[in-house]
């Protein structure tokens, strides 16, 4: 059985275009295109499927999903964006996360068997982390105590008080903290008390935003 990944090399080789080609022509990450021509990604999203048959000049139901669509059936609606649709992003560990900056294209380093759901959307490059430790714990307000999963955008821009994973460069550690900016210089700060303030230096990175955040009970 043809695969989404085969229809969508195949059309893009009869478009005669690279990867970065279509992405940029489609509007989205060369990343998306990637992971749906190594077999990572299933399906794509209403969204982001017209987008690359529009760019592609094919059908969206035989990209999706092989169909051809009726040539005696006309299509004169369009979807719309879904607000509540649900968007699917590996759990990877903390090594990884220290190691995302320079192997975030390499999927093959996920579990791919371990994938969350999140209405929430964190880009094509996105990833959930599970919170270890206590210093994003909070005694008041907002808090992430250890165990809490957060979904990582890494395509996000940073602004003083956004929630980040932070890597430092030399060992790729990687740590959670609250991203503060403060007469020119910028910190990590946590949320408990009892840890120190760091300031972000040359042999700190910005790995990613925190875009949603949430308890698996069940």
């Amino acid at each position: 059985m043809i695969t989404l990944g085969e229809r969508l090399s195949s059309a893009r080789q009869r478009a005669g275009l690279t990867q970065d080609a279509l992405a940029k022509k489609a509007g989205i990450t060369r990343v998306a295109i990637s992971k749906a021509e190594q077999g990572l990604t299933k399906s794509f999203n209403g969204d982001t499927l017209l987008k690359v048959a529009t760019a592609l000049n094919c059908s969206p139901q035989w990209l999706q999903n092989g169909e051809e669509q009726s040539v005696n059936w006309e299509n004169n609606v369009k979807s719309c964006p879904q607000k509540d649709a649900f968007h699917s992003y590996p759990v990877i560990n903390w090594v990884q996360a220290g190691l995302f900056s320079t192997a975030g294209d390499d999927y093959s380093m996920y579990d791919h068997d371990n994938w969350r759901h999140s209405v929430k959307y964190a880009g094509e490059r996105g990833f959930w982390l599970e919170v270890h430790g206590d210093s994003m714990t909070s005694p008041v307000g907002i808090t992430f105590p250890e165990g809490m999963s957060i979904l990582v955008n890494p395509d996000k821009a940073v602004h003083s008080g956004c929630y980040v994973i932070a890597r430092k460069k030399s060992t790729n550690e990687a740590t959670f903290k609250k991203y503060v900016t403060e007469m020119g210089r910028s910190f990590l700060k946590p949320l408990n008390p009892q840890y120190p303030i760091i300031e972000i230096d040359d042999d700190c990175e910005i790995v990613g935003v925190i875009v949603d955040a949430r308890w698996d009970i069940f």
